[in-house]
């Protein structure tokens, strides 16, 4: 892979002695993850004995997407020429010259044993997902006194953060972009240390796949926003402006927890058509598992995959929007429905309340369910709030599934929560 304009750009960033808080941003496959793992590597062979990690919400998902996709091929390598053992349980690298890469986990079950050594480089993969509360934390460990082998000088601790971005009232947003603290909004004592890059796709032309740009191209607007043009989303009018990553947003299950399994269907063509997979476990909670979102295919595919994909799942039920050419269809293929509760207030309500309460989640896998969140808003300029019927697709099916199965005895008034009245 060779280093386009914009990564060197990025690298120049995260050498900067001066900025030692760095994030990079912007849409996939962009390069931003090539670029940090290749800083890493390069700290690890400059500064004898340095200690770096690689974050994420979990242990298992640092390991799992970036040290097993990005980190580890540049790893081998060195492996191969004998400069560094890699170990797997648990996953790190150590050189001959005493420096280790390593990863760990965000969750309170992981992070105190990660963190009971000091590191001269602390990353965290896609910090959307992580809370403010961990920063001043993982800067306490930032306190390294390796020093260069060439020239003598003493490693500059960072911490690298990356990510696609969510919304503007993400502390990502208020510490890298408005240099404020995200606990009090007042400016940020080291604003000048803060430093950041945007990195889209577009950049890394050069390393994609010939058809992979007219493939993100051809993303809706909602998803163009953030995984193509890598813009942080506007939370003004946004209906579930309480949907927290850190969370609603859990990794993917290994194993369905104990409780009713159901579906619920968004019919669309032009549109995507929407299948969601839930849970409703034994103390309530939803958590939504996987889900299709497919635009420009008929019925009897959608009918296909979705008996494939709910093999071995005990389904309760489906509930679908009320077109009744299209439920017939789903019936003869053998994907039996009932029209769903489509009550808008209350069902915006419910979920909304949902979330505030954290019974609601969502696996990571489920991407554009995810992404609806920061793209479901309100109309402008009406007597009654009402949601703009567009980009909320995957809204739908999920209001359609939380109202039929868990609120269909529940009329909601919850006004001071969401405006309704």
């Amino acid at each position: 892979m060779s280093f386009t304009d914009k990564q060197l750009e990025a690298g120049a960033l995260l050498s900067n002695p001066n900025k030692t808080r760095c994030l990079l941003y912007g849409g996939v496959r962009s390069g931003k993850s090539y670029t940090i793992a290749k800083k890493l590597w390069q700290r690890a062979h400059e500064f004898a004995g340095t200690k770096q990690v690689i974050f994420r919400k979990t242990m298992a998902d640092a390991r799992d997407t970036f040290w097993l996709e990005t980190m580890l091929p540049i790893l081998k390598n060195d492996e191969a020429g004998g400069h560094c053992t890699i170990y797997k349980q648990p996953p790190y690298a150590e050189y001959k010259n005493g420096s280790i890469i390593r990863v760990g986990g965000l969750h309170p079950s992981e992070i105190d044993k990660a963190l009971g050594v000091e590191y001269g480089t602390i990353f965290v993969n896609e910090a959307s997902e992580t809370s403010w509360r961990n920063v001043p934390v993982l800067l306490t460990r930032l306190n390294d006194r390796s020093v260069h082998h060439e020239h003598g000088g003493q490693i500059v601790p960072k911490l690298i953060v990356d990510c696609n971005p969510p919304t503007t009232n993400h502390w990502l947003h208020k510490a890298f972009i408005l240099k404020q603290s995200p606990e009090d909004g007042k400016p940020l004592n080291d604003a000048d240390a803060w430093g950041s890059l945007q990195i889209n796709p577009m950049d890394n032309k050069p390393n994609l796949a010939k058809d992979f740009l007219s493939q993100i191209e051809g993303m809706s607007e909602r998803d163009k926003q953030r995984f193509y043009y890598g813009n942080f989303g506007q939370t003004s009018g946004l209906i579930y402006d309480n949907f927290d990553p850190e969370k609603h947003i859990i990794d993917d299950l290994t194993e369905l927890p104990s409780g009713r399994i159901y579906r619920a269907i968004d019919f669309g063509f032009v549109h995507p058509f929407v299948c969601l997979w839930f849970v409703i476990t034994d103390d309530e909670t939803v958590i939504v598992f996987k889900e299709r979102s497919v635009k420009g295919i008929t019925i009897d595919v959608h009918a296909q995959d979705i008996i494939e994909q709910s093999k071995g799942m005990k389904i309760e039920n489906t509930c679908t929007d009320h077109d009744a050419g299209e439920r017939e269809m789903l019936n003869r293929a053998g994907v039996s429905t009932i029209r769903a509760d489509k009550n808008v207030s209350s069902g915006i309500d419910g979920v909304y309340s949902l979330l505030e309460r954290g019974k609601l989640k969502v696996t990571r896998s489920c991407k554009h369910t995810i992404n609806g969140f920061y793209s479901y808003t309100w109309k402008e300029k009406t007597i009654k709030s009402e949601p703009k019927k567009e980009q909320d697709d995957e809204m739908d099916a999920l209001r359609y599934g939380i109202k039929t199965f868990l609120l269909r005895d529940q009329n909601l008034i919850t006004a001071d929560v969401v405006g309704w009245l």
